[in-house]
């Protein structure tokens, strides 16, 4: 599993805000397995706490999960921000990628996540992405 901003979100609402910052405290920057089955005597259930662990399981069962660490949080919306603020200064989406070096997909879905924010705008949406199809 990839990293996404919406990657942390996603386990907040799943196994609630106290259970995901102890999981990013203590697992952040590495890869965990889910194991197949919730057991009461596994590691995660003991970090977790019964229902978050019960609920990460019924989620990702027997899954890897790569948990992001504190800086790959902190530089994931940084780049949102870099993009919001280039894409408000009417730079296009092709000129974005070129300038972080990234695909420009990515500079389109990491926009979306701008507008999700509240950084960025529907115009100026639609403006980076050309005919670039979504």
């Amino acid at each position: 599993m990839h990293y996404t901003t919406g990657f942390i979100e996603e386990l907040g609402v799943r196994l609630g805000t106290e259970a995901t910052v102890r999981l990013l405290a203590l697992h952040g920057g590495s890869a965990i397995r889910v194991p197949p089955q919730a057991t009461l005597d596994h590691p995660l259930c003991r970090v977790l706490g019964e229902i978050p662990f019960d609920r990460l399981v019924d989620t990702w069962p027997d899954h890897v999960i790569e948990i992001p660490s504190a800086d790959e949080i902190i530089d994931g919306y940084r780049r949102i921000r870099s993009i919001a603020r280039l894409a408000r200064a009417g730079i296009s989406a092709v000129e974005i990628a070129r300038m972080l070096a990234i695909k420009q997909r990515q500079v389109i879905n990491l926009a979306h996540e701008a507008l999700t924010l509240k950084l960025l705008d529907a115009a100026h949406l639609d403006a980076i992405k050309g005919d670039h199809p979504t």
